[in-house]
């Protein structure tokens, strides 16, 4: 993916510079923290390596190098922590959004643009992304507690929803032209 963005980079060629360019072309260079706790040090380390491997490789990631550090024993319990940090750059705040929300990091920090512009169409399109995935959450956890007849009658709800949604994104672009 990085070649498809900034063609093949050149020997010598210096990552800050390639990184602006991506940034001119939409892209955002972030950083995701986060953490992991359980009874045993090598478990934790190694589901944050797995965690961190996978995200790496995600939908809309462009490039992305993680650092997990040693776990910790807590004191006075039997608990071990450890965090991870994802250096990533996404090829744009679409992207790095929904990583956000499929991998709900415990903190985000948006390296570069230091200021973005986005067009109502963009921020509509954002909104209604965080939309869905919270409603895809909320989903998941009503068909795991609801009856099955309630669950049925949920759904048809649910389809009926997305459907006004997409007859107003459709209503909001044919006004914007």
């Amino acid at each position: 993916m990085f070649e498809k963005l900034f063609g093949k980079k050149k020997e010598g060629e210096d990552l800050d510079a390639l990184i602006d360019e991506g940034v001119k072309r939409g892209g955002v260079y972030a950083v995701f923290h986060f953490d992991a706790h359980g009874k045993d040090e090598e478990s934790i380390r190694n589901s944050l390596v797995d965690f961190v491997s996978r995200l790496t490789k995600e939908e809309g990631v462009v490039f992305g190098e993680g650092r997990v550090e040693e776990a910790l024993k807590k004191e006075d319990e039997s608990l071990y922590s450890a965090i991870a940090e994802v250096t990533l750059f996404a090829k744009n705040f679409r992207s790095l959004l929904m990583l956000a929300l499929k991998y709900g990091p415990v903190a985000v920090e948006v390296i570069k643009p230091e200021k973005m512009t986005l067009e109502n169409e963009d921020l509509q399109g954002l909104l209604v992304d965080a939309s869905l995935a919270s409603q895809q959450f909320s989903t998941h956890i009503l068909e795991k507690t609801m009856k099955p007849e309630d669950l049925e009658e949920f759904k048809k709800k649910m389809e009926a929803r997305a459907e006004l949604g997409r007859k107003a994104r459709e209503k909001a672009a044919r006004k914007k032209k």
